[in-house]
């Protein structure tokens, strides 16, 4: 059995969960993604031990960084915004809801609708520019499984 790095772990957006996907462009460091459910109570007074039941499911506030790459003069080249900046933060302003795929290189992943704010993050003289997307998720998040995704 062998390890599987990060490496390779991409994140796209489309406007429709059917629609055409773009990788966006930089990131690198993928958040933790969790959909962890509350617990609820149900110890009555028949019973020796807590017992508790999932509640409702808390899917966080992802937030996924990013190198900016404000050269390119079209945000689009292929199946990748290059911009990617310029792409989540139009979507943050419009408050658009987009859906995105988050993609493992063992080809599993997850995919999921969300609101986007975008935060540009500080930074010293030798520091490359780069921004935080802080993901909204106004879905329930899908496993992607074994995937045949290729980036779009």
């Amino acid at each position: 059995m062998a390890e599987t790095a990060v490496l390779g772990t991409y994140l796209s957006m489309s406007d429709t969960a059917d629609g055409t996907y773009k990788k966006l462009y930089g990131m690198n460091k993928v958040p933790d993604m969790s959909s962890e459910a509350d617990k609820i109570d149900v110890t009555n007074l028949q019973d020796k031990n807590k017992r508790n039941i999932p509640g409702i499911m808390d899917l966080g506030e992802p937030e996924f960084d990013f190198f900016n790459d404000d050269t390119a003069t079209e945000p689009t080249t292929g199946d990748m915004l290059m911009n990617s900046y310029k792409a989540l933060r139009a979507a943050e302003l419009a408050r658009q809801v987009k859906w995105f795929k988050l993609i493992y290189p063992d080809h599993t992943g997850f995919e999921f609708s969300a609101y986007v704010s975008t935060t540009r993050t500080g930074g010293g003289t030798g520091d490359a520019l780069q921004f935080k997307a802080k993901m909204m998720i106004n879905s329930n998040i899908t496993d992607i499984a074994e995937s045949a995704e290729t980036g779009s």
